[in-house]
């Protein structure tokens, strides 16, 4: 099958796009004012059915505040109490509540609770609440508490030319009411008008203008309004004329069962002024990229389909194997930098390839000196001179309790390798251990152990503790001086991580400094005559499993002793798993 040129398919698609774009352009001209009139009312109710939702929330928020008042009815009770010093605690109780409440959440502009019989009144204000508001609404619910008027669910009240959502409670002649401001409940609108025809008014159901943010049509509008063909006659909801002569564009959502209609409005001259200004800018953005696609297609073969070419073909042959593939350097900056960056990511990729290989060999190998580390064989030596011992000087319950330690210890050790287990299981065996070295090393080394419940389960590498111990009773335990080691564990939080913290610590005669050196130093290297090879396999493993140095640190503490210090993450890098241990029979 005959193969079709890029380049003329690209010109025919460039033809036929200009044809289509010509058609387009009378079509969007006729359709753009309606697709523009119904995105904004689009945007209006979408903006709109947000606030209204915050509306909601935060009048459900003040029920929660009135139910709390409510159930202080003890303190409200005693505000009735002819002691004056018991009314004055439950005032004062009650004050400190609402002052706590209105702290907490400002939901509400004021709180008040209203006893007529001593003339006890108690609020707590939001800050922005002016006094003079605070103080008219104490008379109104003063007023209300002693009357025999009891209103249900929420209500609006009109004071001095200002509108106030309320609800209240009230029993045994005495209130308790939530308040909060129209303008409150429309002051979160401020911040979305961007220009001056966005407006947002807040009305009743019978359309009485209750708050609004600048000059709102749709409240004031009559409902007679005369209207053009697109106009409407319902005020607060389509397109029609303000009192001002202005076109207006409004959406109007019910808020609280319809009780509050909430309204946005735009002047129709900035959604259409916007409208024509972008369809000029349109024909001009579009008649230039016609003419830079006919410049692009004459430069798009040498520039990009040629060295596209020849970058695909390099693909091929890496992806059949060529990893020596080197790409040639192209005239464009933008392929040179990709060939470029081709021939580094297959440097990379070898390089990668030799780590890996070297890692793995690391890893086989480790683990080998590893398991070979806690086999050596002058620990079966010492521990047959033990059992000789203890049987010259017949001890036969101690050469049994030595024997089962033993073979416990050895079982542990043949099953050690790069994986991990419970850190509670790594200190049943370490107290095997000091089971076992006690009846040859008696009272030697007495130990403490402080492991955090919450750790108990933290997975570490097997004989992690259990080698620095052995590195203890090596170099540190003395039958002349006793020798006393303190195991810690807990939670720590390294730079943001959580790791669990080994400590180790004894009050013996410490490290060598050249050993804390070369062990603290992450590019230290081990002493040729093999000293202190414990630490060093401990550092190596931490480094081979969890892929990051430093999580071995060794020092001497004062007044003398020696302190090791390791950081195990939660998770290993690299670790054999339960079918490696299985196959090799050690699991």
């Amino acid at each position: 099958m005959k193969k079709r040129s890029f380049i003329r398919t690209a010109q025919g698609l460039l033809a036929i796009q200009l044809v289509v774009i010509s058609a387009l352009l009378v079509i969007t001209a006729a359709l753009t004012y309606h697709s523009a009139m119904q995105q904004t009312r689009t945007n209006q109710e979408y903006i709109l059915n947000i606030y209204s939702r915050q509306m909601e929330n935060r009048l459900e928020k003040m029920n929660h505040q009135l139910a709390t008042v409510i159930n202080e009815d003890y303190d409200i009770t005693w505000l009735r109490n002819p002691d004056d010093a018991e009314r004055l605690y439950a005032s004062l109780r009650l004050q400190e509540l609402l002052q706590t409440m209105m702290t907490v959440d400002q939901s509400a502009d004021m709180i008040v609770v209203a006893s007529p019989e001593y003339d006890v009144c108690i609020d707590a204000v939001a800050q922005n609440f002016s006094g003079q508001d605070k103080s008219l609404l104490r008379e109104y619910f003063a007023d209300y508490a002693e009357n025999d008027d009891v209103r249900r669910g929420w209500y609006l009240i009109s004071l001095y030319g200002k509108s106030y959502l309320c609800k209240s409670a009230k029993q045994d002649r005495h209130a308790v009411a939530v308040i909060v401001s129209c303008n409150s409940l429309l002051r979160e609108m401020e911040t979305l008008r961007t220009q001056d025809s966005l407006r947002f008014c807040l009305t009743d159901k019978e359309g009485m203008l209750l708050a609004s943010t600048g000059t709102a049509a749709a409240a004031k509008a009559p409902a007679d309004t005369s209207a053009d063909d697109d106009t409407v006659n319902v005020p607060g909801s389509g397109v029609y004329r303000s009192a001002s002569g202005e076109r207006v564009l409004a959406s109007s959502v019910p808020v609280m069962d319809s009780m509050l209609i909430l309204t946005c409005e735009e002047d129709i001259r900035d959604v259409t002024g916007n409208l024509y200004r972008g369809l000029v800018l349109v024909i001009i953005i579009i008649m230039l990229l016609l003419a830079v696609s006919f410049l692009f297609v004459r430069k798009e073969r040498e520039m990009i389909y040629q060295p596209m070419q020849r970058m695909l073909g390099g693909m091929k042959r890496v992806g059949e194997g060529d990893y020596a593939l080197r790409m040639e350097d192209e005239k464009s900056e933008e392929f040179s930098l990709l060939t470029g960056t081709f021939n580094s990511l297959m440097d990379e990729i070898v390089n990668l390839k030799m780590q890996y290989y070297e890692k793995r060999i690391a890893l086989s190998d480790a683990e080998q000196k590893y398991i070979r580390l806690q086999i050596r064989p002058h620990f079966f030596l010492n521990a047959l001179t033990t059992i000789n011992s203890l049987s010259a000087n017949g001890k036969g319950k101690e050469i049994e309790t030595y024997i089962r330690a033993l073979s416990k210890n050895i079982r542990y050790m043949f099953s050690s390798g790069l994986h991990t287990v419970a850190l509670e299981e790594e200190i049943r065996h370490v107290e095997n251990y000091f089971e076992m070295q006690h009846l040859r090393y008696p009272d030697c080394l007495f130990y403490y152990i402080d492991i955090a419940e919450e750790v108990k389960d933290w997975k570490i590498p097997q004989m992690l503790i259990h080698t620095l111990i052995e590195n203890e009773y090596k170099y540190a335990v003395s039958k002349d001086v006793p020798l006393m080691v303190l195991i810690r564990a807990a939670k720590e939080q390294v730079d943001g991580e959580d790791m669990l913290l080994l400590e180790v610590e004894d009050d013996g005669k410490g490290y060598p400094e050249e050993v804390i050196s070369y062990i603290n130093d992450d590019n230290g290297k081990r002493e040729d005559d093999g000293s202190r090879v414990g630490l060093w396999s401990v550092r190596r493993l931490m480094e081979l499993m969890y892929d990051r140095k430093g999580l071995l640190q060794i020092s001497n503490v004062s007044p003398h002793g020696a302190l090791n210090r390791i950081l195990v993450p939660a998770q290993p890098v690299n670790e054999r798993g339960k079918e490696y241990l299985e196959e090799k029979g050690i699991a």
